[in-house]
């Protein structure tokens, strides 16, 4: 299990590594205009309002929760279950701030809903819901809430919010599919490796 855990790892780093290279060489631009054009085709004020709060979800809700939950560790003197979550947060965010000085590729300049100075690639707030609400489903997992039948649920409704959050920031015009999905895969990346080493 140790050795399909590790070639798994190995594996999403080549994968991500290969999908970086043809996103900057332009290969995936035609999928990406095809894709921005469907979904802005979706765009009405109520519309707007609903991906504007899902957005919140991989950002402040996260930020907030993430105070909440050092908190809550710090009162219960839980010393190296603090030191480890500050790793995987601080962790994802220097990685996803590396990528996008070392990428720095411009945000899309057509008609964005939302305002955002930083780089696009990849998408920050797809790559911390991977992390925050994949590791959340872990640990309720292991914790057994729910039951067993509940275990795998905890997966699929982590995804899910990934997946909408990742939907937001295509529909709000700040990013580009290929940013999201890139974000997914970096995401993915660190925790699979964050659970490898602490485990």
């Amino acid at each position: 299990m140790k050795f399909w855990g590790q070639l798994s790892i190995f594996i999403l780093i080549g994968v991500l590594a290969g999908f970086s290279w043809l996103t900057l060489s332009g290969h995936f631009a035609v999928i990406d205009a095809a894709i921005i054009r469907v979904v802005y085709r979706w765009r009405s004020p109520g519309l707007t309002t609903t991906m504007l709060a899902i957005s919140l979800l991989g950002n402040q809700v996260l930020f907030v929760a993430s105070a909440g939950i050092v908190v809550f560790l710090v009162a219960r003197k839980r010393w190296a279950d603090m030191g480890r979550y500050l790793v995987l947060v601080a962790g994802q965010e220097l990685i996803n701030n590396l990528f996008k000085i070392l990428v720095a590729r411009p945000r899309p300049d057509n008609l964005p809903l939302a305002h955002e100075t930083s780089y696009s690639f990849p998408s920050g707030h797809s790559m911390a819901a991977v992390v925050f609400y994949g590791a959340l489903a872990i640990w309720l997992r292991r914790k057994n809430y729910g039951g067993r039948y509940a275990n795998w649920g905890w997966f699929v409704l982590a995804a899910l919010l990934a997946l909408l959050i990742g939907i937001s920031r295509v529909y709000l015009g700040v990013h580009y599919p290929s940013d999201v999905l890139a974000g997914f895969l970096v995401g993915t990346v660190w925790l699979l490796i964050f659970l490898r080493v602490t485990k």
